[in-house]
Formats: structure tokens, C-alpha cells, sequence
């Protein structure tokens, strides 16, 4: 915990030296993280061994900045799967394969892999290879103007991470997974009941996960444009689903979805979390507000993605703006959940 912090600059310093003085206080209130939910189950200390360094005589000079740490003094325990790494098919085939790759990767020390990745979740057929994809779904997706093509698990293909060398790659970097089921496909799937038949397909996920993953979220962004499913055909749909969703629609199948995952994992003997996506910003009240209505405390988590700076690398001074952001967005969100959750349901 950082309780002191002193600036003596001159002119133009001393704003930076300010900017940087908040950036660092504004972990001090208790309320905004004093919660991690079922994450703390999963919590373990760490120790640290000291660096090499280099004595040095200590400066006479009155110092620019004091920064004291009462290291007896604990605020919060911090969640272990903070960072992890968005792992898409696109990463490579066998990525374990390749010792310098794996070196890197491990010392890293991520936390976990998330597979298939982001939108690419969205039109991804885990027990399937090209061409065999299931008869109720074209082999390209409409988004929009835009025609994608579908993402298969079963992949043997040198460029392609198919699912088992995604597992292959986890186990040599001790590395934990969070796998995206497709929710997509129970917009545009065209069989007679296509919201079973997607939230049958991800519990057969499960099954064959057999209990080495333990997070799992139903679909990716699911309330933008940018993703598969947010408009459909409806004269190509037998549910009679509107053209474009909703966040109402989407946590009504989400409650299929945990029905069916939730099963499955019993069946095994496997202890999961499911996730529920929240929204980006301005879609935040329009999405959020009828998806906790819905769903509340019955989902494990929600996921919120957010981006910041100006979609090119940021400079440091970009990154402690968007501190203030952050924190808006997530006392936003908790003042909601506050509203339509009856327990606590931490934000991944």
C-alpha cells in the first residue's frame, strides 16, 4: 500500500509528477475492489526472490519524489488471473513444438489462454473440420457486408491451432484456459430449434473438456456490429428470432446455455464458471440493464471489454487517463449489479 507520496518538481514536471501521484492513489479505496468473488478460492501467496543490484551511495540532494510503502498494511488480496493471453487459430498450428517460443511464453508466467480468441469464437465449430461442418450452417458467414468464414476445432493444418494442440500448448505452459463457447450459432443456425441445438453443442464441449478448463464464457461481444449473429436472416431462422439482437434475447439463451453447461459438467464431475458479456460503453445501459434483469446472480461472472487510448500504441501519459475511465465503467456496472444481482458476481 502506498501512503505518502511527495512532489517537489519545477514547470512542466510537476503536472506530470501530479498526474502520476493520482495514477497511484486511486488504488486506495477499499470499496471499488474489496470483493473477487469465487476468484479468491483460486488465491495463493506469493514470494518473491530479490534481484541482483548495485550499492550506491545514498544521493544528498533533496530527492524529486518520496514514495513510502507500509508493506504490513494489506488493502485487498489481487485475483491470480490478472493478464492472460488471447489465444486464436490463427496462432499456429503447433506452437508447443517450438522450445525458444515456449521459453518466452513461460516466463511470461500468464496466468491463462483464452480459446478460440475473440470474434473468431463466434464462428467456431470445435469438433469440426473443413469441410464437415454441421448441415445447419453455410460455410461463410454474413456479417453485415462482410462474408467470414468458419473457425474449426479439428484443424490439422501447420498454420492453424486446433483445439488438442491448443490443449498441448496449455499443458507445456502450465497455463490455465477460458474457453468461448459459440453463441453465434444459435442466431444463425438453421435447424428448428437452434438455441438448444448451440447450447447442445457447447455442453458437448464440456464433455470432451473433461474437466481441464475451468472458466468458460457464451460468446464474445455479443452486443457489436463487428460479430457474427448480430443480424441474422430471419427468413433463413425457424425460432422466429428478430433480425437483430438484444441484450433481453441474449440472456434468455445465455439460461439455455447454463443449463445445458451446467449438466454436462455434472455429468463429468467437473467444477466450471460460466460468464455472461456485458457491454462497451455507450451500449452499456441499452445492453447491461435488461441482461442483469434477466440473468442477475445466475451466471458465475460477466465479461467487460474495454479499449482505451486511441486505437495506436499509447504513451504512458494515455494509459494513466484512462485510470479515470476505468473507474467510471466499473462503479457504472457495480451500481447496476448492486440493482439486479442478489449476491456478488465479480466482472473477468
Amino acid at each position: 500500500m502506498i501512503t505518502e507520496i511527495k512532489t517537489i518538481m519545477q514547470g512542466r514536471m510537476i503536472v506530470k509528477a501530479i498526474i502520476l501521484t493520482l495514477a497511484v492513489l486511486v488504488i486506495k479505496p477499499v470499496n471499488l475492489y474489496a470483493q473477487l468473488g469465487f476468484f479468491s478460492e483460486y488465491w495463493q501467496p506469493k514470494t518473491i526472490e530479490s534481484p541482483s543490484f548495485i550499492e550506491k551511495a545514498k544521493p544528498e540532494n533533496l530527492p524529486e519524489s518520496v514514495i513510502s510503502v507500509n508493506v504490513n498494511d494489506t488493502i485487498r488480496l489481487i485475483s491470480p488471473y490478472v493478464g492472460g493471453y488471447n489465444l486464436n487459430t490463427y496462432n499456429g498450428g503447433k506452437m508447443y513444438d517450438k522450445p525458444f517460443l515456449l521459453e518466452n511464453i513461460r516466463n511470461l508466467d500468464l496466468p491463462f489462454f483464452r480459446y478460440p480468441g475473440g470474434s473468431g469464437s463466434m464462428v467456431y465449430f470445435w469438433e469440426h473440420s473443413k469441410p464437415d461442418g454441421p448441415d445447419d450452417v453455410d460455410t461463410y458467414i454474413v456479417k453485415g457486408e462482410i462474408k467470414t468464414a468458419l473457425k474449426w476445432g479439428d484443424d490439422p493444418g501447420k498454420d492453424y491451432l486446433s483445439l488438442d494442440n491448443s490443449y498441448i500448448l496449455r499443458d507445456s505452459c502450465q497455463n490455465e484456459g477460458i474457453h468461448v463457447v459459440n453463441y453465434s450459432y444459435a442466431r444463425y443456425g438453421r435447424s428448428e430449434h437452434p438455441v438448444q441445438q448451440a447450447a447442445h453443442y457447447a455442453a458437448d464441449w464440456v464433455r470432451y473438456d473433461n474437466g481441464r478448463t475451468r472458466f468458460w464464457e457464451i460468446g464474445n461481444e455479443t452486443y457489436g456490429a463487428w460479430e457474427a449473429g448480430y443480424i441474422i436472416d430471419t427468413s433463413l431462422n425457424l425460432d422466429g428470432q428478430p433480425e437483430q439482437i438484444t441484450g433481453a434475447l441474449y440472456a434468455q439463451h445465455c439460461l439455455v446455455f447454463l443449463d445445458s453447461m451446467r449438466a454436462a459438467a455434472a455429468e463429468i464431475g467437473a467444477e466450471i464458471k460460466i460468464g455472461a458479456t456485458l457491454g462497451f460503453q455507450e451500449k452499456r445501459s441499452e445492453w447491461d440493464i435488461p441482461v442483469l434483469q434477466v440473468l442477475g446472480d445466475k451466471v458465475d461472472f460477466y465479461i467487460v471489454h474495454e479499449y482505451f487510448g486511441n486505437g495506436q500504441d499509447a504513451d504512458p501519459w494515455e494509459v494513466l487517463e484512462s485510470i479515470d475511465v476505468f473507474y467510471e465503467q466499473k462503479a457504472h456496472i457495480d451500481h447496476l449489479k448492486n440493482q439486479y444481482c442478489d449476491s456478488y458476481v465479480p466482472l473477468f
